[in-house]
């Protein structure tokens, strides 16, 4: 079993995001060590099995994360050449029920806006960290990307408009598999802090990297260390109101733009196209995050 889900992952290789594979890996490994506990194959399992699978995990995993694992499988499956047991009728009435159950909500993330975003930057100091701090600040709130993407930029992705502002290409994107590209205005601000970096660490690579407390740099930053840095710059700040930090996460940075944009006059439809969402349903959902 082992061996045929190697070759079908590395059949994956190209195909998909690198995160997206990563993804697709961990659910199905998740998915297999539950089916080795049960004696029951995984590849493909039995859709009662399935079921049963769904009813264990409603008890301790939220629906998105339950739906996502399930859609990984029915992916495996059915790019494998297997039957795709996940589209059974029973597998259907488990995810019923665990919708009655749980509900179909999603936790939304905390918005990141302005009046918080400039508190933070302010509270950075000129160290090696503080400088990279700055650039994720304002990098995640002007683009809007994802984790992802946000940490694919390179330095030679910066570039200008043809009205000769300052922008970032971005060369692929969830909502753009096949990299046909865009670019993405930038503030001055923010370029004249991406030319400090570069003169720090180098014209090549990537733009976002790892900084430890001793101030040294490593080559790249990773999606999952964002939410990570976003705690960091939160302590010791005064918020606005003498509020307390908010929790903010990687996905924060999306909201608190769309919010602010939204605030400032710009209709959903602009703002999902900014964003690169496909409907106006998840553009409002954002948007009403306050």
């Amino acid at each position: 079993m082992t061996t045929m889900i190697d070759e079908l992952f590395a059949k994956f290789e190209g195909a998909f995001a690198e995160n997206t594979i990563r993804g697709y890996r961990h659910d199905f490994d998740q998915f297999a060590k539950w089916c080795s506990n049960e004696g029951i194959p995984p590849l493909p399992a039995p859709s009662i099995s399935i079921a049963a699978h769904i009813d264990a995990l409603s008890e301790t995993h939220k629906a998105a994360s339950i739906r996502r694992r399930i859609n990984a499988l029915s992916t495996i499956y059915r790019l494998g050449r297997m039957e795709d047991t996940t589209k059974d009728p029973d597998v259907t009435l488990a995810m019923k029920r665990m919708h009655r159950k749980k509900g179909r909500a999603q936790r939304q993330a905390k918005p990141l806006t302005r009046i918080y975003l400039d508190k933070m930057i302010e509270a950075q100091d000129d160290s090696p960290r503080g400088l990279r701090n700055k650039i994720l600040l304002l990098m995640g709130y002007e683009t809007m990307r994802r984790r992802a993407e946000l940490v694919g930029f390179e330095f030679g992705d910066v570039t200008c408009l043809l009205n000769g502002k300052p922008a970032l290409r971005l060369r692929f994107s969830k909502a753009d598999q096949y990299g046909e590209g865009r670019l993405i205005g930038i503030s001055k601000d923010l370029e004249g802090l991406i030319a400090k970096w570069r003169n720090l660490v180098g014209s090549e690579g990537k733009i976002l990297r790892s900084v430890d407390r001793h101030g040294n740099i490593g080559e790249k930053l990773e999606p999952s260390a964002i939410s990570y840095v976003l705690r960091q710059v939160q302590t010791n700040i005064t918020l606005p109101g003498n509020k307390k930090p908010r929790q903010w996460t990687g996905h924060s940075f999306r909201v608190g733009a769309a919010v602010d944009l939204v605030e400032s006059g710009y209709t959903i439809e602009q703002v999902m196209r900014k964003g690169d969402w496909k409907s106006a349903q998840a553009g409002l959902r954002y948007v009403m995050a306050e």
